[in-house]
């Protein structure tokens, strides 16, 4: 196997996923694969995450793919639903159905995947869902029907679901991870980025519901936004966290944008105790590796001590 294909981060192992955008934008819904993986490209995600958009050359996939890959292919599916109907398959089970992919490709997406499944060795051993969208229509122009777009946040949702689902079967214990943070959508990616990693992860949208959370389930390692609310809630938070002492020695991450909101800026060195009582910082936004990173620093710390 290769080691591109195989990574390793603190005695953890991850197999490459592979999410796959199929489909022609000019040709109206059936293009709405590759509004889908637009719309991921914006979602943090885990390093082994590949997106790649495909366009009409399903055969291209195989200049990505290795051995024992795990890969998502998000295309226009008719099998005879309602526009905008959301489906999922595993090929595995898809060898005798007779299921239309719905597209004006020249070879349809199922049998593409059957050839190169039989003809590719990496992809012969490769777990594949496809996940599709029942389309309305597939005539000349760029618009996706109302039925279609109006389902594509629900069909990122199931990608998102399918990427948590493939990345099961770690073999470290899953530590726990509190993210406290005032925006519900910066809180619903970070969750997908960590559970995708296999931590257990406890969400709260305020300072007082965090403190709560605090209470009923004792995490490996607080996310903490410093700016909630009416102001600074987070330091506050943060204070009285380190004054506990059944969480003070709980690792604190402060996630900010305080450079963005105040003109103060980090000077990246140890952060004095006196004047913020967090063990480490990331400024929003950031990349998913590098909050990872930071986290399974705070992890070792802690487990060394």
């Amino acid at each position: 196997m290769s080691t591109a294909l195989l990574m390793k981060q603190k005695g953890r192992s991850y197999r490459n996923i592979t999410i796959v955008g199929v489909g022609n934008l000019l040709l109206g819904d059936e293009g709405v694969g590759l509004h889908i993986i637009d719309r991921l490209s914006q979602v943090p995600m885990p390093p082994y995450v590949n997106i790649i958009d495909c366009g009409c050359d399903l055969f291209g996939l195989t200049a990505y793919i290795d051995e024992q890959a795990r890969i998502l292919v998000v295309d226009a599916i008719r099998a005879g639903g309602e526009p905008g109907e959301i489906y999922t398959f595993d090929c595995r089970r898809l060898t005798s159905t007779k299921i239309e992919m719905g597209s004006a490709h020249q070879v349809k997406t199922l049998d593409a995947l059957r050839l190169m499944k039989s003809v590719c060795p990496a992809l012969a051993e490769s777990e594949i869902v496809v996940i599709g969208v029942e389309p309305k229509t597939m005539k000349l122009g760029s618009c996706l029907s109302k039925e279609v777009s109006e389902s594509i946040a629900e069909a990122t949702r199931f990608v998102l679901e399918e990427i948590i689902t493939l990345s099961k079967g770690k073999n470290m214990a899953a530590a726990s991870i509190l993210v406290i943070d005032d925006d519900p959508e910066f809180v619903e990616l970070t969750k997908t980025v960590l559970e995708a990693q296999q931590y257990d992860v406890i969400c709260a949208y305020d300072a007082n519901e965090g403190a709560a959370k605090l209470t009923e389930c004792i995490p490996d390692v607080i996310l903490l936004d410093i700016m909630m609310g009416k102001g600074a809630e987070g330091f506050i938070l943060a204070r009285k966290i380190r004054k506990d002492h059944r969480f003070a020695k709980i690792p604190i991450l402060m996630i900010t944008s305080m450079r963005e909101q105040t003109g103060f800026d980090f000077p990246g060195k140890p952060i004095h105790p006196k004047f913020l009582p967090v063990d480490e910082y990331i400024e929003k936004p950031f990349e998913p590796q590098a909050l990872l990173e930071k986290i399974e620093q705070q992890l070792a710390r802690r487990n060394a001590g």
